[in-house]
């Protein structure tokens, strides 16, 4: 995106003619590629013929522009069909009027195609919330400086700019800083919007680096089995009033929509194939479970089987602290996983 269109006037021409008078140029030197291109602008104070644009610009490219009749105040743009990034073109302007009189004019100009800014979003351990720090890579333009709006969970939000210095680069990590409340920071939300030199802008960029474990008793299930037995529902019961409590808080601060997540997880007893599908089924049991109970957000389960013990032990252990699930609110995936939705 680009804030405005700039129009510089092009008013190089021959000694002893004075074409300026009758025929203004313009040159719209900054384009997004795929929403325009960069052009010469034609303004007829007199009724035109024909005008020739004869251009050569970068490895020897050549263009030949024509404009067609034009009336006494008309406007025609003449598009120059340029490379990416900065780019010199050289040529000349033969004019042909209505009246016979003819005249030309010399150019030389540079213009500038933009690939689009984008912002790569950035991993979980990029943002420092305690620093007030996020670490990313900008691509499509040399960074200039990058706006942010901080969210929190009960402090007031931070907003500001960051800028870069001149040896930034294009496809260059950046870090923007902002001020932090404290050590104890929860950072719900960050906004970015980046600029580059030539005065494009990024698509805003929302990074939302957090999550909400729900504290809770874990459910046992008989050996091999994920049926929720009766002694077991009030944890879960208890732990359904301590989600219905986060999506009430955290529902109203964020306009992105939060999702439910539970991760299933077992001990080494058993072999590691036979594991991972034990903890799916038990996630899947107790996903089930919060929607029968009234959980209208979007809920998603995995199962990690053995891979991520709390305890590492050896194979064949039986570990009861292995053998549990994880209840998070989040807005994104808290883990890489095979997500799967109720």
């Amino acid at each position: 995106m680009l804030r405005k269109t700039a129009l510089i006037l092009l008013a190089l021409f021959l000694p002893g003619f004075a074409l300026a008078d009758d025929l203004k140029v313009e040159l719209r030197d900054r384009a997004m590629s795929g929403q325009g291109k960069p052009a010469l602008i034609l303004v007829a104070n007199k009724p035109v013929l024909q005008a020739a644009v004869d251009l050569t610009g970068p490895a020897g490219k050549r263009l030949y522009l024509r404009s067609g009749r034009m009336e006494a105040g008309a406007r025609k743009e003449l598009e120059i069909d340029a490379p990416i990034g900065r780019s010199t073109w050289r040529g000349n302007l033969e004019v042909q009027f209505a009246d016979g009189t003819s005249g030309e004019m010399a150019l030389s100009f540079s213009v500038y195609v933009s690939a689009g800014l984008t912002l790569v979003p950035p991993k979980r351990e990029d943002v420092d919330r305690r620093a007030g720090t996020v670490r990313f890579r900008i691509q499509g333009g040399k960074p200039s400086h990058c706006e942010y709006s901080v969210t929190f969970d009960g402090k007031p939000e931070r907003s500001g700019v960051t800028r870069f210095g001149a040896d930034a680069r294009d496809g260059d990590y950046v870090t923007v800083t902002w001020p932090s409340h404290g050590d104890d920071d929860v950072v719900l939300r960050i906004r970015l919007v980046c600029h580059d030199t030539e005065g494009f802008y990024s698509p805003t960029l929302e990074i939302y680096p957090w999550e909400a474990p729900i504290a809770h008793d874990d459910v046992v299930f008989d050996t091999g089995k994920w049926d929720i037995k009766d002694e077991e529902k009030p944890k879960l019961d208890a732990a359904y009033e301590a989600i219905a409590e986060g999506i009430r808080r955290y529902g109203k601060v964020l306009e992105r929509e939060i999702k439910l997540y539970i991760v299933g997880h077992t001990d080494t007893v058993g072999d590691a194939a036979s594991n991972k599908v034990l903890s799916l089924r038990r996630a899947e049991a107790i996903a089930r479970y919060f929607r029968r109970k009234g959980v209208t957000i979007p809920i998603l389960y995995t199962g990690f089987g053995e891979e991520r013990p709390l305890v590492p032990t050896p194979d064949e252990t039986d570990e009861p602290r292995n053998r549990r699930a994880e209840y998070i609110i989040s807005v994104e995936d808290p883990v890489p996983a095979r997500w799967q939705k109720l």
